[in-house]
């Protein structure tokens, strides 16, 4: 990984911290349950508004870090290179999965909630329609809601969303560039090849569904690495406070 690319992610990284951060002290007041996602509050629509250019930022890394072609239009206009990329069937091996249908399960969350909390960060996504916060953010900052319009997605699963998107990316971005930079770990062929299918069931409403997870979800025993991870590596690993696994349902 280039220094100029390091340094953007790097920047993104500290960036959606800090955003993370603000999100836990909202939701000290509205706890991460699942009989809170459609709660509205201002506070949800300023974190929606300041949080999801993140997005954008994050996907255009992954993108260069991967070699991917980059959208000249709009970032989530219907012919973009963003929207190809996570609308597009996948094959590894057995099975076939899409970006779009991403779930991360939320760590932190009241104690009395028996069953995991698990969000879509790009649901709603398709090839005419963006996810519902970002149409949130888009309609604001060109002024096309009224303000009731938009208050009416300014709710915590909204919120959440427009987190988890930037999470997914970092997340894949961190776990790659630690993997290509530890001298005892096996070099991937390609992305895609960080994918498997397990067995693991998240909650009662997630059983008898096969689960494909990205290896990042593992924990990293290092060394020995080299001198760019021995430097970097608190600058590169994304340890939320909020979310937890990352995985695509597959029927």
């Amino acid at each position: 990984m280039d220094e100029e690319l390091f340094e953007k992610f790097r920047r993104i990284r500290e960036l959606y911290l800090f955003r993370e951060q603000d999100l836990v002290e909202i939701t000290n007041y509205i706890n991460l349950r699942t009989d809170n996602l459609e709660t509205k509050s201002a506070k949800f629509y300023d974190f929606i508004l300041t949080t999801s250019p993140l997005l954008e930022k994050s996907a255009n890394v992954f993108f260069q870090y991967l070699k991917l072609p980059k959208s000249k239009g709009s970032f989530i206009g219907n012919e973009s290179e963003f929207k190809k990329f996570m609308l597009e069937s996948r094959e590894h091996k057995e099975f076939k999965f899409n970006f779009a249908n991403v779930e991360v399960s939320v760590k932190e969350k009241s104690f009395f909630d028996d069953d995991k909390l698990i969000i879509k960060p790009f649901d709603g996504l398709s090839k005419y329609n963006p996810m519902s916060f970002w149409k949130l953010y888009n309609h604001t900052k060109h002024d096309k809601d009224n303000i009731d319009t938009v208050i009416e997605e300014s709710k915590l699963a909204n919120a959440l969303a427009c987190l988890g998107s930037t999470y997914v990316f970092l997340k894949v971005i961190s776990y790659s560039i630690i993997r290509e930079n530890s001298d005892n770990m096996q070099k991937r062929d390609g992305f895609i090849s960080g994918f498997s299918k397990t067995e693991r069931f998240f909650g009662n409403d997630m059983e008898h569904r096969e689960i494909i997870l990205h290896e990042s979800n593992n924990t990293l025993i290092y060394g020995p690495s080299n001198d760019f991870l021995l430097r970097n590596l608190g600058n590169i690993e994304v340890d939320s406070k909020i979310f937890d696994l990352f995985y695509w349902n597959y029927t």
